[in-house]
C-alpha cells in the first residue's frame, strides 16, 4: 500500500537538515528533467506543426472579442 501524503511529509519532519536538503535536490533534479523533457516536446512539435501567423492572429481577436463581450 502507497503511504498518504501525510505519513510521509511526518517521515521528512524527522529528518535532519543535511538529509532534507538531499531530498530536496533529488526533486529538483527531477523536476528539472520533467520540465526539460515537455519542452524539448513542445520544440519538436512547433518544428513539425507550424502554425500560420494568420490562424494565430485570428485565435487572439476571438479571444479578445470574447473577453470584452464577458465584460
Amino acid at each position: 500500500m502507497k503511504p498518504s501524503v501525510d505519513d510521509v511529509w511526518n517521515l521528512i519532519s524527522q529528518l535532519t537538515p543535511q538529509e532534507k536538503k538531499i531530498i530536496y535536490n533529488k526533486l529538483h533534479e527531477d523536476i528539472k528533467l520533467k520540465l526539460n523533457d515537455i519542452l524539448n516536446n513542445v520544440s519538436k512539435r512547433t518544428e513539425s506543426e507550424k502554425v500560420d501567423f494568420k490562424a494565430i492572429t485570428k485565435e487572439v481577436e476571438l479571444v479578445r472579442e470574447k473577453n470584452h463581450a464577458e465584460n
